[in-house]
């Protein structure tokens, strides 16, 4: 009796999936925006200011390809700088989601202040 139990469960556990959720390959494009964004973004919002631009740093999938690039200055998203997989740009509130929907984008985050200190 035992070993029909524990191949029920194991057939359960392959029927619900073993996955963890929000896997790259299901990932909205909410999810893609760092939570640090995103409560930007909701300020904004909620308080109804002028039209901000975002400073981001952007994680492509892969290096972008002469194609890509050409698609997102034609989205006007222009990238300040980029190296590899990494670019920056400065990007207004309609650019971020629409940016985070490219397949290509992983991960978009808001650039931090950072300066050395001296002594």
């Amino acid at each position: 009796m035992k070993p029909i139990l524990l191949f029920a469960l194991f057939l359960s556990w392959q029927w619900y999936g073993c996955a963890a959720s929000g896997s790259a390959d299901v990932q909205t494009w909410e999810q893609k925006v760092d939570p640090r964004l995103r409560a930007e973004i909701l300020d904004f919002k909620a308080t109804g200011a002028a039209p901000q631009n975002f400073p981001v740093l952007i994680k492509f999938k892969t290096p972008p390809t002469a194609e890509q690039l050409s698609a997102l200055e034609q989205a006007n998203i222009r990238l300040q700088s980029q190296t590899g997989d990494l670019a920056t740009a400065v990007l207004s509130l309609p650019a971020i989601s629409e940016l985070a929907k490219k397949d290509y984008v992983i991960y978009l985050e808001a650039s931090k202040d950072r300066t050395l200190k001296t002594e």
